[in-house]
């Protein structure tokens, strides 16, 4: 089979100093056959870690609309979703539709926040929702937390 070469960079030099004489000449080829493998192999990781990413939040959303005594299957619906996630944390139905607007980043702020409250969490616990939320869900779908409906006056 012939070899077709993608990239062949070649230096010659000799480096000089008061030290000695090195030789610092390069010879770097890359076929076909080696470019080929590396993106295959890079690409399945990658895609593999996106889905197992997609896996976590899926079933995280699903055990946490499990605990809220919501349709399960809703987290699999990306509309429907978010309407329920507004449901769980007890806003008027009618507020999901700002996240169509430039406030979006705002309201999943203080949603993020109401869903630490009605499990009986913080705000630390509300900024791991916020900055990482692929540690901080499944936390909270497979912990101890609890969905409270009613909020105690301390937690408002």
């Amino acid at each position: 089979m012939e070899e077709v070469i993608v990239q062949d960079f070649n230096t010659d030099k000799v480096l000089t100093t008061e030290l000695g004489t090195y030789d610092t000449s390069v010879n770097f080829t890359l076929d076909d056959a080696q470019l080929s493998t590396n993106f295959n192999v890079g690409t399945g990781v990658w895609f593999g870690m996106v889905f197992a990413t997609i896996g976590v939040i899926i079933a995280s959303g699903w055990k946490i609309f499990t605990k809220a005594k919501l349709p399960r299957w809703g987290t699999l619906v990306p509309i429907y979703n978010v309407y329920l996630w507004f449901k769980l944390v007890g806003h008027p139905i009618w507020i999901w539709w700002l996240l169509f607007l430039h406030v979006a980043p705002i309201v999943i702020i203080f949603v993020n926040f109401e869903i630490a409250k009605k499990f009986g969490k913080g705000t630390r616990f509300a900024l791991g929702l916020l900055f990482l939320p692929i540690v901080f869900y499944p936390i909270l779908a497979w912990g101890d937390a609890q969905y409270q409906e009613e909020l105690s006056e301390e937690q408002k």
